[in-house]
């Protein structure tokens, strides 16, 4: 192995100074010992002596005025007397702070005695890029819940059909999911940031676990059938506000699409494989029987949430962040901003609006979906419940291919003007499609348009909406920022499943499907407008100036 000289100084005062090794926590690398790379030039390593201060965490400004409250004498380098208040910040004594400060620059500059702002940041950024472990017991527990839920998404329409449910009727049943959501959503948020994300996490499969079992054991009539579809909403805004807000505990700018990637990935295989065992075991055994399967895949979802999981909701990024630069955060009277307030301030957010429109026309796709795919391909194409079953497994099999390197390209190109550019293909083709789709005669037609459109929406817009939202709003606003996009997910389910189901009744069911094409269009048309619109106008503006 080959030293630098400033890698031979720092072993030499490590034994000089009352013949002190470096500090174990403040180990660095050089690159040859990485084995990335033949060149002699040490590599940034931030210690993990300063984890407790968050700074992979901030956002480049925040991390910025970090840097500059310890750069006391403002000539832009921290050096080793400034370095101590850091490392005493950091929970290290004072008498600690003095001992390891020296080696503390030396671990992360490429420069003797002091950190500029061009090494600090390395450090903290190379830090920041690995996806935390902390997302493999959540994607466990997450499968589990995905898995059971899928066992039954192409049973209920069949069922609430052979118990003589209209459309209109099986669009209430649906609706009562969304409609509990929609209630369950900013308490959810609210409660997450007292109590911590791990109770949701538990509570929340257990809670749909007993809707589940509604359906299997309450009866076949009209009124058990809404009661168990609101229980399971409940639940399911426990579970998504929950592992929504946990996930962005452990993300950093530098990863948020690969760290939200568990979520849908386990969301999708859980769908990919529930369909085809859903159809399986009905064809098998009754329409009941999925129920039981998902309820029992649920309860163990909540067990290992509680085995499995931690807490991260106290995780907290370090007070003395620039409270000149997230001023914004808080009133006059440092007080956090009530929930009202903080909603009126996201939705005047442009990107908020275009985005929450995108998540509402997701719910309305989504509501919708017993009626413009379930019902269609079963009763107009004659398809039974095991195809029906194969043909979302093969759909959603295609979507969980394309979710890895489509959280690798959106973490690539991290930054609103980018994501915003990612999620457009993904609307332009889901809108196409949809409106194609309803003159589908042979079910290999339909299927094939409906894996392409799944393919396009893994690729291009499911990676890409949270990690916009984490990208447009503060940490303080996050929490109400993602219930938002749950709500506004919600409300679409809501409007997708009564008003289509009943356009579906009352004219046909391919009606209802170009309508939800339309509606996909004009969607698409106004997150271009609230994105890329207006930042031509702003463009144009300053042009002008």
């Amino acid at each position: 192995m080959s030293f630098t000289t400033k890698t031979l100084r720092s072993i030499a005062l490590g034994f000089t100074r009352k013949s002190r090794s470096l500090h174990p926590i403040l180990q660095f690398t050089t690159s040859s010992s990485t084995g990335e790379s033949k060149s002699e030039k040490r590599v940034a390593m931030l210690p993990a002596s300063l984890d407790s201060l968050g700074l992979k965490y901030l956002e480049a400004d925040e991390l910025r005025a970090q840097f500059d409250y310890y750069d006391a004498n403002k000539n832009g380098e921290i050096d080793e007397t400034e370095a101590i208040q850091l490392l005493v910040d950091a929970g290290m004594t004072q008498t600690g702070a003095e001992q390891a400060a020296q080696d503390l620059v030396c671990s992360i500059t490429t420069k003797d005695s002091v950190v500029n702002w061009k090494d600090f940041k390395a450090a903290v950024d190379r830090a920041a890029e690995p996806v935390s472990a902390k997302v493999w017991p959540i994607s466990a527990s997450l499968l589990l819940n995905y898995s059971g839920q899928g066992v039954t998404w192409p049973i209920l329409p069949i069922l609430a059909r052979s118990v003589g449910l209209g459309a209109s009727e099986l669009g209430i049943v649906t609706g009562a999911s969304a409609f509990t959501r929609i209630c369950a959503n900013v308490p959810a948020a609210a409660a997450a940031e007292k109590i911590g994300r791990k109770p949701l996490l538990v509570m929340g499969p257990a809670v749909g676990s007993l809707g589940y079992l509604g359906y299997a054991m309450g009866g076949d009539t009209f009124g058990a059938l809404v009661a168990a579809s609101a229980m399971t909403g409940i639940g399911g805004a426990m579970t998504s506000v929950g592992s929504g807000l946990f996930l962005s505990d452990i993300s950093t700018p530098l990863n948020r699409a690969r760290t939200m990637s568990p979520l849908m990935t386990t969301a999708l295989l859980g769908f990919a494989m529930g369909p085809a065992v859903g159809g399986f075991i009905a064809e098998t055994y009754s329409l009941h029987a999925p129920f039981l399967v998902t309820a029992t895949g649920m309860g163990l979802a909540s067990l290992s949430a509680l085995a499995l999981l931690p807490e991260t909701r106290r995780r907290e990024l370090h007070k003395r962040v620039a409270k000149e630069s997230t001023s914004q955060k808080v009133d006059g009277n440092n007080n956090k901003t009530s929930v009202p307030q903080m909603w009126k301030q996201l939705f005047r957010i442009q990107s908020m609006q275009g985005i929450s429109a995108v998540a509402f026309m997701s719910g309305v796709l989504q509501g919708a979906g017993p009626v413009t795919t379930i019902l269609f391909a079963t009763e107009t194409l004659n398809m039974s419940p095991g195809e029906l079953g194969i043909m979302f497994c093969f759909q959603i099999l295609a979507m969980s291919v394309m979710i890895q390197p489509a959280t690798a390209l959106s973490d690539r190109y991290r930054n609103t003007t980018c994501r915003s550019v990612l999620i457009l293909p993904g609307l332009v083709v889901s809108a196409a499609i949809l409106a194609v789709q309803p003159f589908s005669t042979t079910m290999w037609e339909f299927a094939g348009l409906g894996a392409l459109r799944a393919i396009c929406d893994a690729m291009f817009v499911m990676p890409n909406v949270t990690p916009f939202i984490m990208d447009t709003t503060t940490q303080e606003q996050r929490a109400q920022a993602l219930a938002i996009r749950n709500m506004s997910q919600d409300v679409g389910i809501l409007v997708g499943a009564t008003s289509l189901g009943a356009l579906s009744q009352f004219s046909s069911v391919p009606t209802a499907m170009f309508t939800a094409a339309g509606l996909q269009a004009v969607a698409t048309l106004f997150f271009y407008n609230r994105t890329q619109g207006s930042r031509k106008k702003k463009d144009d503006a300053a042009k002008r100036e």
